[in-house]
């Protein structure tokens, strides 16, 4: 599991391992602390581990992965789309307009139904999810596969104005760097494009239904 990018993770000591264990009739993502085996915090740094320790425990064959931790500090986001990956690789369309426009460093997940995003930018305390799109700067944990996504950058890139764009456009409220408001929330805009509209319905609460209906409108609709 290697990732080549332009400020690397692998430096930094926020790694953990995890291990999928069943928690309320489904299965999660449990981090451990990949020196002692003891389970891992997204908020304790003394539960983490550098890159080659989390790989060497992983190696031993007890985790499942390893992870990557974000925090205020190193100014990396992770954006996490979720069911947009089907069996033959192919991604939905309203996902692929999200990674077009960050445009950084994409991988697959270990369930290969979805796609993770690391990008460089700094975001301000807000809501962290909505339907199938989460997006975090601190206090979380992103498992790291090395899938990469074919035609998708290699390395992590600065996207601060397309995170706050996409934040505010997804999430429904304004995004902001500094506590000031950068630009109007979305419930105050107007004038939104169709795929915007479209982007904004997957996003939503009941988005699943939507994202198969719209899948099978376009399969039908003549070119």
């Amino acid at each position: 599991m290697t990732i080549d990018t332009q400020i690397n993770l692998r430096d930094l000591r926020q790694w953990v391992c995890w291990r999928s264990e069943e928690r309320g009739g489904k299965p999660t993502k449990i981090p451990y602390y990949p020196l002692t085996g003891g389970r891992a915090s997204s908020t304790n740094p003394d539960t983490w581990a550098g890159y080659s320790e989390a790989v060497a425990a992983y190696k031993e064959g007890s985790y499942d992965g390893i992870g990557f931790v974000f925090t205020k500090e190193d100014e990396f986001v992770g954006v996490d789309l979720d069911h947009c990956l089907n069996e033959a690789g192919e991604v939905e369309s309203w996902a692929r307009e999200i990674i077009d426009e960050l445009d950084s460093y994409t991988e697959a997940s270990p369930s290969g139904t979805g796609v993770h995003i690391l990008l460089k930018a700094t975001l301000s305390d807000g809501r962290n999810r909505k339907g199938p799109v989460e997006i975090y700067s601190h206090g979380r944990y992103f498992t790291v596969t090395g899938k990469h996504l074919e035609g998708t950058p290699r390395t992590i890139e600065n996207r601060q104005e397309q995170i706050l764009a996409l934040r505010r456009r997804v999430l429904g409220e304004p995004a902001t760097t500094n506590g000031h408001e950068t630009t109007r929330s979305v419930a105050s805009s107007s004038g939104l494009s169709d795929q915007e509209i479209i982007m904004r319905a997957a996003a939503a609460e009941n988005g699943q239904k939507f994202r198969r209906l719209w899948a099978g409108i376009r399969a039908i609709t003549p070119a």
